[in-house]
């Protein structure tokens, strides 16, 4: 088929990822033809895709609970590869982006889902082959036209909207760039990817642009190929998660009462993070300034450089929270914490025997240790305090 380019081009920036629907269902002539797409868009052997009319009941999943889960899309696509094709997975990615670039050009909503869903509910009705199996979904429908709270955390964690400046995705910035490589360069810039992590590094030649992984922070072990490959290793992350509950609150209760110790009644404590930890330093935060005895400062990494430090002084107290393994730019920012700026910093990271391996998923006993923290400092300095301030502890219960 001819590729319209023009259409699916002015679609890329319209595009965002969507997880919560108005239930309201397409024409049988939007479907017809998404069904013909699917039919002619073929442009590597060995994928395909499959607009499912119907969406089964719980093909979708959340991260913890339901949240993160799919909600009220009436329609989905599988993107189906045969395992014994060396580049399923790029050519997986390639066909079902131009699918949802169609569907956003047609108004409609997607979300690429690579492993929060239920394969088997959908295997009866797609007739797999022997070495077929379904790479990933996305549901397709109407977006609800205001986000729910959840989709607001969940959008916050990840950074959805965030993108990398290209100096930093070519590996030879200092060359010119021409403006047909400025142009795919811009528009490859803003493609999707799990946890919006943009693995992709860029080499600029005269007539061609190379396109290889880099290595991302955190996520090192993940598959980069088919992007949303992580997603799966997020849901091992979750099984891991609920195995491990007893050593979770054991751990985090010894992190809890080590961070109480570098706190001081009255004296603030900033609770420094970037990434999915952020919200947990936020819970963090509010737990210490609904317990009252000090303030919670919950500050983004980057901007701790550059704004929050003019107001520290010497002995206010300092968390850095981050993933784990800690790499040499933590051991240099806990530096400049406790020598130059003679702050009482603690560093917070997951530990490994936990083998808990995203950002995403460790920044859950993160926070647990982040509310033991506020809870051990309570009972260092104010044992009687029987109860909470009412607004902040209402104000906790939307996490």
């Amino acid at each position: 088929m001819d590729i319209p380019y023009k259409s699916w081009y002015a679609a890329i920036p319209q595009r965002h990822s969507q997880r919560t629907y108005n239930g309201k269902r397409l024409s049988n002539e939007s479907l017809d033809h998404l069904e013909n797409l699917c039919e002619k868009f073929r442009p590597f052997a060995g994928v395909r895709a499959v607009i499912i009319r119907e969406t089964p009941q719980g093909v979708y999943k959340g991260i913890v609970g339901s949240y993160g889960e799919i909600k009220n899309a009436p329609h989905l696509a599988a993107f189906i590869g045969d395992m014994s094709v060396p580049v399923v997975q790029e050519a997986a990615g390639y066909l079902g982006q131009g699918v949802i670039l169609e569907a956003t050009s047609m108004g409609l909503q997607t979300c690429w889902i690579g492993g929060f869903f239920r394969p088997e509910t959908l295997e009866h009705t797609l007739g797999l082959g022997e070495k077929e199996r379904i790479l990933s979904i996305t549901p397709i429908g109407y977006g609800v036209s205001k986000k729910s709270t959840r989709d607001k955390v969940m959008s916050f964690a990840i950074r959805s909207h965030r993108r990398k400046p290209l100096e930093k995705m070519v590996t030879n910035s200092s060359k010119e760039l021409t403006p047909w490589s400025r142009t795919a360069l811009e528009a490859a810039r803003l493609a999707p990817s799990a946890a919006n992590r943009q693995p992709w590094r860029f080499t600029v030649k005269t007539d061609s642009i190379i396109v290889s992984t880099g290595k991302v922070r955190g996520v090192s072990r993940i598959s980069r190929r088919l992007d949303c490959e992580s997603e799966r290793t997020l849901d091992q992350d979750i099984r891991q998660l609920k195995s491990i509950g007893r050593e979770i609150i054991s751990w985090a209760e010894r992190e809890g009462t080590a961070i109480s110790k570098f706190t001081s009644p009255n004296v603030p404590i900033y609770l420094i993070s970037e990434g999915p930890n952020h919200i947990a330093a936020q819970i963090g935060m509010m737990k210490f300034n609904e317990y009252s005895v000090l303030k919670g400062i919950a500050a983004i990494r980057e901007e701790f450089k550059h704004h929050y430090n003019i107001s520290v002084t010497d002995s206010d107290s300092a968390v850095l929270i981050t993933g784990s393994p800690s790499d040499s730019s933590d051991d240099v920012y806990m530096s400049v914490l406790a020598d130059s700026l003679k702050m009482r910093a603690y560093h917070l990271h997951v530990d490994q025997k936990l083998r808990l391996r995203l950002p995403l998923v460790q920044a859950i006993p993160n926070t647990i240790a982040l509310q033991m923290a506020a809870y051990h400092t309570v009972l260092r300095y104010n044992p009687d305090k029987e109860s909470f301030k009412l607004p902040h502890a209402e104000a906790f219960k939307i996490y």
